[in-house]
């Protein structure tokens, strides 16, 4: 009789455990909130504590790169759009912060309760809020003033609750339709780069009397 190959490959190596990396602590409330930029260099986090912080993913241990200060309530929601960073807030403002400097350079107001989610595409800056509405707001304020509410180009009002679903009447220029959604904010990403060719000018503006 012939010996029979072992089938005993040995001991069994033990499996890596995972294991803490670093811990960040430099926030003072709650963390309700984070984005990575496109190319993953940068964390941007929002607080309880009113504030929003960058961090750089490239550094070891991570270095905050500067802290968001100004919003009065709560961080809601965060997003990374070109050289900015764009904050919702329980506020219920939006505001634009320059990279480089963690300087605030523009304030969006327009909505009546706070901020739940952001969308940036292209020029245009799309939010929603528990007022029950989506706002598209301009990216780029520099030719305008937004002293007169002309950052709001076009208000998506929330018709009614039907189940788990929304009823949004999207009142575009030569579009006007009702749409049924599983979720209000990932039905209009899925749809907003054929919804924002309607958004070229001319713009009409909301009538602010």
């Amino acid at each position: 009789m012939g010996c029979q190959p072992s089938t005993d490959s040995g001991a069994k190596k033990p499996k890596k455990q995972p294991h803490l990396l670093q811990e960040i602590k430099d926030h003072k409330s709650g963390i309700n909130c984070m984005v990575l930029s496109d190319d993953g260099s940068m964390l941007v986090t929002g607080s309880d504590d009113k504030t929003a912080r960058m961090w750089s993913t490239l550094s070891d241990p991570t270095e905050c790169l500067g802290v968001l200060e100004g919003h009065e309530g709560y961080i809601t929601c965060c997003a990374v759009h070109e050289q900015c960073v764009i904050t919702g807030s329980s506020d219920s403002s939006i505001r634009k912060w320059f990279i480089a400097t963690a300087e605030c350079q523009a304030i969006y107001v327009g909505h009546s309760s706070r901020i739940s989610r952001l969308l940036c595409v292209g020029q245009l800056i799309f939010s929603t809020s528990s007022d029950h509405t989506i706002r598209a707001w301009l990216f780029d304020l520099r030719e305008i003033s937004d002293d007169q509410g002309e950052a709001c180009i076009k208000v998506f009002q929330v018709l009614r609750h039907w189940r788990n679903s929304f009823v949004v009447n999207l009142k575009l220029p030569s579009v006007s339709k009702t749409y049924y959604t599983e979720s209000l904010f990932l039905h209009l990403q899925e749809r907003i780069l054929d919804y924002s060719s309607f958004f070229i000018d001319p713009i009409p503006r909301e009538n602010n009397g």
